[in-house]
């Protein structure tokens, strides 16, 4: 176990307040010097019912830098391995929308976009999310929104099981209290299950106790696998060094003074 470093090391998703906060760039950086890899920025959501009373469901919204370890050396590892590249996953940002509405994702969108010098995916089911392809069009952003069909979850939860199962997904404590503790990441991964599908029975992936009103749910669960699923056919070659684009306004020297002070 000493020979294992916490993620905590190098970043947190929590303040010195307790609040959310994303990752620094100067940290993402630092983690790409260390791993030798550029990334590529992939984000995703699940929007819950803003007028549903009976769901205790919630609007998660996630940023996940994806990247290949040693990569920035050799961009061309992947051709020389023959098997599937070994891609890494650290989640920068974790948001919980209490509105439940696009107008507060695409804040964020734009908050993580101007850190990370851009964003590079978003992907979500499409309820709930009818405004965001003509949006994410606007800001360069490319976007996919699709059904949630039990084929589609299969592929998307099928990876990032193996993901989770190689140790390639990280992230430090997210500061937002789920039913039972004070990580709903971490919670809502916990009870997660998979039904397969039968003759007569439709499978499904999610949690058991969704449909209690006070049951652990599974949409940061979503959010992330979601994330992954639509950044799949980003690669090297897709991955750069990430600059902020953050604003932090203009001087211009005064050259018409009247006299000296």
């Amino acid at each position: 176990m000493k020979d294992i470093v916490p993620v905590e090391k190098y970043y947190k998703l929590e303040d010195n307040w307790g609040n959310g906060r994303i990752m620094q760039i100067e940290e993402l950086n630092k983690l790409g010097d260390i791993l030798e890899t550029n990334w590529a920025i992939l984000s995703g959501a699940d929007l819950a019912d803003p007028m549903s009373v009976a769901s205790s469901a919630r609007s998660i919204f996630v940023v996940i830098a994806k990247g290949l370890p040693g990569s920035r050396i050799n961009p061309f590892l992947v051709s020389v391995n023959e098997l599937e590249p070994k891609y890494v996953y650290f989640l920068l940002c974790f948001y919980n929308s209490t509105h439940h509405d696009t107008n507060s994702i695409k804040e964020m969108i734009k908050k993580c976009g101007s850190e990370y010098g851009g964003i590079d995916m978003f992907c979500s089911e499409r309820y709930g999310a009818w405004d965001m392809p003509s949006w994410c069009e606007e800001n360069d952003i490319g976007v996919e929104l699709l059904h949630p069909t039990y084929d589609r979850q299969r592929d998307a939860f099928k990876e990032f099981f193996t993901i989770m199962d190689e140790g390639r997904f990280k992230a430090p404590p997210v500061p937002v209290r789920g039913k039972t503790g004070s990580d709903l990441l971490r919670e809502e991964l916990s009870i997660f299950d998979h039904r397969e599908k039968m003759p007569g029975s439709p499978g499904w992936f999610g949690s058991p106790e969704k449909t209690d009103k006070k049951g652990i749910q599974d949409d940061s669960v979503f959010a992330v696998s979601w994330a992954i699923y639509g950044g799949r056919n980003l690669g090297v070659m897709d991955f750069r060094q990430r600059t902020s684009s953050m604003d932090f306004g203009r001087f211009i020297e005064n050259r018409e003074v009247f006299g000296n002070y």
